[in-house]
């Protein structure tokens, strides 16, 4: 509560806080009160009364996200009720390192945890996850927009052999680097610059408005793809002995543009661009280049009994 704009704090004891959660009539005007106070105090409390504590404010703020931190055995169950765990490993054992979801040797690392590692976590994670939406969305959709085309007969859109590695050779390696080392601001900028940790607090990376408006991006674009290479290319390509392009030339160009967007979109959201993502990025992409090259030295024959 403030008092002629002076910031104030609760101060409540173990035995007042057994009175508080005892009578339901007393506990709404106890959360009345701390909502008001800059800082709430509870001291001589048990290891249970702690995580009521925690678990009250969950209770009456559906939005809030809570957090327990403790270097002790009495610590476990407050950090167990958080939404986030942190525990630190000191004198009184390693209780509550084992039970948190994130475990610090010092008090001090509390703040590049939240403002430098934390944040970066979840727009890194929250930009892989819209991510892994749209390259799916981009690579399985053009089939079905072919099956128009087709009369749903069944016929497959891409080569079988090349079509096994977009997941885990085309466009692994440079989602894998991005989520684990892109930093958008150096690690100092974050920590002298609180506001940067903004993103996390309204969820900017990761909405249901933006999770919507990728899918339909994805589904746009794998419309837009197939249109282009069927309408505007199929037969009208040339290859080196002067014929016309086959259907496996034009669904190979189309697996081809769904890689090179598939990476081009990773590399828009990249933030820190070194040698190693420019070089992961642009080999992912001259990878797929070579194995269909590799694989159209090679002639395969079907005999059919």
């Amino acid at each position: 509560m403030r008092i002629d704009n002076r910031k104030m704090g609760v101060i409540v004891s173990g035995d007042s806080l057994l009175k508080v959660f005892e009578n339901e009539k007393i506990t709404p005007k106890f959360i009345g009160l701390v909502d008001r106070a800059d800082v709430v105090l509870a001291c001589r409390v048990s290891p249970k009364q702690k995580a009521e504590i925690v678990q009250m404010v969950r209770d009456h703020h559906k939005d809030a996200i809570t957090m327990g931190i403790g270097d002790g055995a009495n610590d476990v169950n407050m950090i167990a009720t958080a939404h986030v765990g942190i525990g630190i490993e000191g004198l009184e054992g390693m209780q509550a390192a084992r039970a948190s979801d994130y475990a610090i040797s010092q008090f001090k690392f509390l703040r590049p945890l939240l403002f430098y590692h934390g944040r970066e976590a979840y727009r890194r994670n929250a930009i892989l996850a819209i991510y892994m939406f749209y390259k799916n969305i981009l690579f399985v959709l053009p089939q079905y927009w072919f099956g128009f085309a087709s009369a749903m007969s069944g016929q497959t859109l891409y080569e079988a052999i090349i079509y096994q590695g977009f997941n885990i050779v085309f466009t692994a390696i440079p989602i894998m680097w991005f989520a684990m080392f892109d930093e958008e601001h150096t690690k100092t900028t974050f920590l002298t610059e609180p506001k940067l940790y903004r993103i996390g607090l309204v969820n900017e990376y990761f909405t249901y408005k933006l999770l919507v408006r990728t899918v339909f991006k994805g589904i746009f674009n794998a419309l837009l793809i197939t249109l282009f290479v069927f309408c505007s290319l199929n037969g009208t390509q040339v290859n080196a002995q002067g014929l016309n392009g086959s259907f496996w030339m034009s669904s190979t160009l189309l697996y081809a543009i769904v890689v090179i967007n598939t990476n081009v979109y990773i590399a828009q959201r990249t933030s820190t661009h070194t040698w190693v993502s420019t070089f992961l990025l642009v080999g992912s992409v001259l990878i797929f280049f070579f194995a269909w090259w590799f694989e159209n030295m090679f002639t395969f024959s079907t005999v059919i009994y």
